[in-house]
């Protein structure tokens, strides 16, 4: 099945790509409540993984971002999809978005894949193997000796919590950056572009495949108590390769 989904996933990006080249599939077709609508990119995308798991023989459940849940036969296993994660920078003309599905079973994400078709990344992790592949080669964990730096997709109480604190006093050593993309921002903790990411108001659609590759790469996923592990049905949460930074991080938003 991996072989199928990481096919999938990369064809989904390339389609993904040429739209956004040709200037095609940035037109709002539904307005959702939070910062990301549904654009004509999403539903094409989406339109072509629904078909393409069809065909490849695929007997689970599909829980999509727009589609909702497809059922091609049974409930033992569930592949989330986010046809494009980064809805309103494709929008905008921004090229930081990606296709992001993962396959479930029992209630766990054994296989995590996201495809960033404009760097051309492929982040894959199997929940039953070590580490995680990027463009298929091993990445295993190696510790932050960087500067922190908090991706953040989130409202705006917690924003403002953390934007007041970077650059400022004990905290002056964190700075904050903004994707606009859940899945990215967890890949790029598991490989370090990130030292944390922040996240409220996120759906499992957007962080099922990001959350496995991230822990794969090191990283704690907690809520934003920074004590109580995060699981894909948690809407807020913290993740980063070290824990004392959850710790600073759960401080900041007043836990």
């Amino acid at each position: 099945m991996e072989k199928q989904l990481v096919s999938i996933t990369k064809e989904a990006g390339a389609m993904l790509a040429e739209m956004f080249r040709r200037g095609s599939g940035a037109e709002v077709v539904k307005e959702k409540s939070g910062f990301s609508p549904a654009i004509a990119a999403d539903v094409a995308v989406e339109k072509f993984i629904l078909e393409s798991l069809k065909r490849s023989g695929f007997k689970g459940t599909v829980i999509s971002e727009e589609a909702g849940r497809v059922a091609f036969g049974s409930e033992s296993q569930v592949i989330r999809v986010d046809p494009l994660d980064g809805s309103r920078n494709y929008a905008h003309g921004i090229r930081h978005f990606c296709v992001s599905l993962a396959l479930i079973e029992q209630g766990s994400t054994v296989l995590g894949v996201v495809f960033d078709p404009n760097l051309n990344e492929l982040f894959v992790a199997d929940a039953r193997a070590p580490g995680f592949t990027l463009n298929g080669s091993s990445v295993r964990y190696a510790p932050d000796t960087g500067v922190f730096i908090v991706g953040v997709a989130t409202d705006k109480r917690t924003l403002s919590k953390l934007s007041n604190s970077g650059g400022n006093g004990e905290y002056s050593d964190i700075r904050i950056r903004f994707g606009g993309s859940a899945a990215l921002d967890l890949c790029y903790v598991a490989c370090n572009r990130y030292s944390a990411s922040v996240m409220t108001r996120v759906q499992p659609h957007d962080i099922a495949a990001g959350m496995l590759i991230a822990q794969k790469g090191g990283a704690h996923i907690k809520k934003l108590d920074g004590r109580t592990d995060a699981t894909m049905d948690d809407p807020d949460l913290i993740s980063a390769t070290d824990p004392a930074l959850i710790k600073r991080i759960a401080e900041i938003l007043g836990h």
